[in-house]
C-alpha cells in the first residue's frame, strides 16, 4: 500500500493563479475530482504538478509555437512564479531560474514524488502516432534508456576499434616499410628485412656510446671553459676601470682641496658624520664631544648649511667615497670570480685527461698541454696559460666533434632500428589483441541488443495482459479486446499497438474502434504503466473521457476506484458534469473520493475554489444547520428524493407514464412501484465496522421501504409549495412538517447509501439480491414478483 499522501498544493503567478491559491487534500481518500467548467483553471492546477514534480511546463508545451513567458500568471514577476507542493513524506518547492532561457528549480533537487500526467492529447498520441513516436511516448514509463546507452557505446566501441585497428595494421606497415629501406640500403643481408633488423638491434653498442658521450662531454667542457675565460677576462676589465676611475676622483678631490684649507677637508667629513649621527639620535640634547646643550633640529639645519657652503668640495668627496666603494667591491669579487674559473679549468682537464683519445684517432701527446695545466701552482698563473692551451687544442677538438657527430650519426640509424623493431613487435601484438577485442564487442552486442529486445518484449507483454484485463472491465462482451503491444524488430524504439475486433484479429484499433473505445483504449494503457512504474506515486487524469456513454462511464468509474490503491494518489478532472453528478447522487463510490468545484475564474479573483460534498452529506449538513432554510431544505430533499425512486424504479423496471421526455418527477416515481413489490422490498444493512462474509445474520438491520413511500406520499407536496416554486400554499405548510419530509427523505438515503462505500445497491452478482460494491447494503428482492 502506498505511504504516499497529498497534503496541499500551492500556486502563486504561476498560469492561471492571478492570486494566491491553495488546493488542500484530504488525506483520508485516494481520489480526487476536481471539477470545473472551460475556463476555470484545472489545467492551471495540472501544471502546477507537473512543474514541481516534472520541471515541466505541463500543457503549455502541447501545442506548437507558444510563449514560455505565460508559465507566469498575467501582471506578475517571474521571480515571484512559484508552485508549493507539500505530502506526508515531505514538501517540494519550484520556481522559475534567473536568465532568458526559462528554467525550473526545485528545491530540494530530490525526492518528490512521481507524477504521471494523462491528457486527451496524450492519448491520441499514445493510440494515433506512428510506431517510433509511440515508442518515444511509451520510453517514460519502460526505461531502457541504460540498455540503448549500452548498445550505442558497444557500437561505437566496436567502431573505435575498426578505427584502432586499420590505423595499427598501418603503423606497422609504415614501420615495416622504414625496415625494409634500411634493409635495402645496408645490401639486403639476411633472409628478411625483419630478420636482419632483430640482428642488427642486438648488436652491442657501448662503444659507440662512449665515443659519442666523451665527445660531447669534451666539447661541452672546453665550451664552457671558454665561456669562463670570457667572463674572467670582463671582470678584469672592470677592475681596471673601477681603478681608473677611483683615480680620476681622488685627482678631482686633491685638485679642490689644495684650494680650500686645509681644515675644510676634514671639516666636512666631520659635519657629515655629525648629521648622520643627529638623524640617528634626534632626541639628543647634549652635544657627545664638549657636553654643552644643543637643539638636534636646529643644530642639523645649520649643519645642513655649512656643507651646502662647501658643496663643490662636498660633491669631489663623495665621488671619491663612490670610487672607493666601487673598486673595494670590484676587488672583494676577485676571489669569487677566481674561484670559478679555477673549477672549470680543474674540470676540464681533468675531462681532457681521462679521455681515451686514441678511439678519435688523436694522439695522447694532445693531453699534455692540459696535464702541465693542472701542475701550474698559481691559479692566475694558470688563468694567464689557458688561452695558448685552447688553441693549440683547437684542432683536436674539432677532431673529436666530427667523429662524435659521426659516431652519433651511426648510434641514431641503430636507435632507429631499435625503434622501428620494437613498434613492429608492438603494433602486432595489439593488431592481434584488437582483432580479438572487436570479436567480442561484436558478441556483447548481440547479448545487449538480443537481451533487451526480451527484456522489452517481456514487458510489453505484461502490460498487455494488464491493458487487456482493464479493458475487459470497462467493455465486457462486446467483442473488442487482444490488446497487444509489441516491439519493432527492425527499428529501434518503434513500437507497434494491434487489437481484435470481433473475427478479425491482430488489426491496428485505429482503424475500425469508435472514438469511445479509443479513449478507453488509451486511458488503458496509461493506467497499466502508471500502475507497473508509478512506484506509488500520483496519477492525474486531466479531461481525458468526454466521449464515453453512461454505462461505460459507470464502468471506467469502477475501473479507477479499484485501482486507485496502486497509486498515492488518483486526481480526475474534469469539465463532464454527469461524471461529477453520478458522485453527488450516489450513483458511483462516494466514500474514497474528494469532490472540489472550481468557480468562474477573472484575472482579479484567480483560481476559485469550492468544496463539493454529496447530495446525502449535503441534506445532512442542511438538517444540522443552526438556521433552518425551509425552501432550500424542501428543494435539496425532493431533487434527493426523485434521485433514490428514479435509482428503484430503473432497478425494477417499474411501469412509469408514457411521455414525451423520459424524466419523470416525484408524483409519478411514489406511484410506479406496484403492491407486490412494495410488499417485499426491503432494505438490510450491516454495519461498516463488521465483514460481509463473516457476520451473522442477526448483525443484519432489515427495513421494509413502504412505510417510506406512505409517508413521502403524504408530504410529497411540500416539495413544490416550498421548494420548488412560489404559491402561497407553501404558507400553509409548518416548519415541522417541511423538516419531517427531508428527515423522512434523509433516513431513506441512508438506508439505501452504503455506510462503507457511500454507492447505491446497482450490483447483483450473487443472483438473490441487488448490493453495494462492499457489500454492506443489500436490497431485495431481486426482481419484481409476477
Amino acid at each position: 500500500m502506498p505511504t504516499l499522501k497529498l497534503e496541499s498544493i500551492e500556486l502563486d503567478g504561476f498560469r492561471g493563479a492571478t492570486k494566491p491559491v491553495v488546493l488542500a487534500f484530504d488525506s483520508e481518500h485516494h481520489i480526487t475530482m476536481i471539477f470545473g467548467e472551460n475556463g476555470c483553471g484545472k489545467s492551471t492546477i495540472v501544471d502546477g504538478f507537473s512543474f514541481v514534480a516534472r520541471k515541466e511546463f505541463g500543457s503549455i508545451k502541447d501545442h506548437s509555437s507558444t510563449d514560455d513567458d505565460f508559465v507566469t500568471a498575467l501582471g506578475q514577476a517571474a521571480a515571484k512564479t512559484r508552485v508549493l507542493l507539500k505530502t506526508t513524506i515531505g514538501q517540494w518547492e519550484a520556481r522559475l531560474g534567473s536568465g532568458k532561457r526559462k528554467t525550473i528549480v526545485v528545491t530540494p533537487q530530490t525526492g518528490c514524488p512521481k507524477v504521471d500526467v494523462l491528457r486527451r492529447k496524450q492519448i491520441l498520441s499514445l493510440i494515433d502516432a506512428m510506431p517510433s513516436d509511440r515508442g518515444i511516448e511509451l520510453a517514460k514509463y519502460i526505461d531502457v534508456s541504460g540498455a540503448f546507452k549500452s548498445e550505442h557505446a558497444l557500437r561505437a566501441a566496436d567502431k573505435e576499434t575498426e578505427v584502432d585497428l586499420q590505423n595499427e595494421i598501418n603503423l606497422k606497415l609504415s614501420h615495416e616499410q622504414h625496415l625494409n629501406d634500411y634493409w635495402i640500403q645496408e645490401g639486403q643481408k639476411g633472409v628478411t628485412s625483419l630478420t636482419w633488423a632483430k640482428a642488427e638491434a642486438a648488436r652491442d653498442q657501448t662503444q659507440l656510446s662512449v665515443i659519442v658521450t666523451t665527445a660531447s662531454a669534451i666539447s661541452g667542457a672546453v665550451t664552457n671553459l671558454t665561456s669562463k675565460l670570457a667572463d674572467w677576462d670582463a671582470y678584469l676589465s672592470r677592475c681596471v676601470a673601477a681603478t681608473s676611475e677611483h683615480t680620476k676622483a681622488e685627482a678631482a678631490f686633491q685638485k679642490i682641496a689644495a684650494q680650500t684649507t686645509a681644515q675644510s677637508a676634514e671639516l666636512i667629513k666631520v659635519l657629515r658624520e655629525a648629521k648622520t649621527f643627529l638623524a640617528k639620535n634626534s632626541a639628543a640634547s647634549a652635544c657627545p664631544v664638549c657636553t654643552n646643550p644643543i637643539n638636534a633640529a636646529a643644530l642639523t639645519a645649520d649643519i645642513d648649511k655649512r656643507i651646502n657652503a662647501m658643496n663643490a668640495l662636498d660633491t669631489v668627496l663623495r665621488a671619491v667615497e663612490t670610487a672607493k666603494r666601487n673598486l673595494a667591491s670590484v676587488e672583494g669579487q676577485r676571489a669569487v670570480e677566481l674561484g670559478k674559473i679555477t673549477r672549470v679549468i680543474a674540470t676540464t682537464a681533468k675531462t681532457v685527461c681521462d679521455a681515451d683519445l686514441a678511439a678519435f684517432g688523436i694522439a695522447i701527446s694532445e693531453k699534455q698541454a692540459w696535464q702541465d695545466l693542472q701542475t701550474v701552482p698559481q691559479d692566475e698563473e694558470r688563468i694567464l696559460k689557458l688561452p695558448t692551451v685552447i688553441q693549440g687544442f683547437a684542432a683536436s677538438l674539432a677532431t673529436i666533434a666530427n667523429v662524435g657527430a659521426a659516431t652519433q650519426k651511426i648510434a641514431n640509424q641503430h636507435n632507429a632500428i631499435v625503434g622501428h623493431v620494437r613498434q613492429v613487435e608492438t603494433s602486432a601484438k595489439k593488431v592481434e589483441a584488437l582483432a580479438l577485442l572487436k570479436s567480442r564487442l561484436a558478441e556483447l552486442l548481440v547479448i545487449v541488443e538480443s537481451g533487451r529486445k526480451s527484456f522489452v518484449s517481456e514487458v510489453l507483454a505484461g502490460i498487455s495482459n494488464i491493458v487487456e484485463d482493464l479493458y475487459n472491465r470497462i467493455h465486457p462482451e462486446e467483442s473488442v479486446g487482444g490488446i497487444k503491444l509489441s516491439l519493432d524488430e527492425e527499428f529501434i524504439g518503434s513500437l507497434h499497438l494491434h487489437a481484435n475486433f470481433h473475427s478479425a484479429k491482430g488489426i491496428t484499433p485505429q482503424s475500425v474502434f469508435s472514438e469511445s473505445h479509443l479513449d478507453t483504449l488509451g486511458l488503458c494503457v496509461f493506467i497499466a504503466l502508471a500502475k507497473r512504474y508509478s512506484d506509488g506515486g500520483i496519477i492525474i487524469l486531466d479531461d481525458v473521457l468526454t466521449s464515453v456513454d453512461a454505462s461505460h462511464l459507470d464502468r471506467v468509474i469502477t475501473v479507477l476506484h479499484e485501482e486507485a490503491k496502486n497509486f498515492g494518489h488518483t486526481i480526475i478532472t474534469t469539465h463532464y458534469r454527469p461524471w461529477l453528478d453520478r458522485y453527488k447522487d450516489h450513483r458511483a463510490p462516494t466514500s474514497d473520493i474528494e469532490l472540489i468545484v472550481l468557480r468562474s475564474w477573472s484575472i482579479d479573483g484567480g483560481i476559485r475554489l469550492s468544496e463539493s460534498v454529496s447530495s446525502l452529506v449535503e441534506l445532512r449538513g442542511i438538517l444540522n444547520a443552526k438556521d433552518f432554510n425551509r425552501r432550500n431544505a424542501a428543494g435539496s430533499a425532493g431533487v434527493v428524493l426523485e434521485n433514490l425512486l428514479d435509482f428503484l424504479a430503473h432497478k425494477y423496471q417499474c411501469r412509469l407514464p408514457l411521455t414525451g421526455q423520459p424524466h419523470y418527477t416525484m408524483g409519478p416515481l411514489l406511484n410506479c412501484f406496484s403492491k407486490e413489490l412494495r410488499k417485499v422490498l426491503r432494505v438490510e444493512r450491516l454495519d461498516k465496522t463488521l465483514k460481509v462474509g463473516e457476520a451473522a445474520q442477526t448483525q443484519w438491520v432489515s427495513t421494509p421501504l413502504a412505510p417510506f413511500f406512505d409517508t413521502l406520499k403524504g408530504l410529497a407536496l411540500i416539495r413544490n409549495h416550498v421548494g420548488a416554486h412560489y404559491n402561497t400554499l407553501g404558507s400553509d405548510c409548518t416548519d415541522a412538517e417541511v423538516e419531517t419530509f427531508v428527515k423522512t427523505v434523509a433516513e431513506l438515503a441512508e438506508l439505501l447509501v452504503c455506510p462503507q462505500g457511500g454507492d447505491l445497491p446497482d450490483r447483483s452478482k450473487t443472483g438473490s439480491f441487488h448490493h453495494s460494491k462492499s457489500g454492506h447494503v443489500r436490497l431485495f428482492p431481486l426482481e419484481e414478483p409476477a
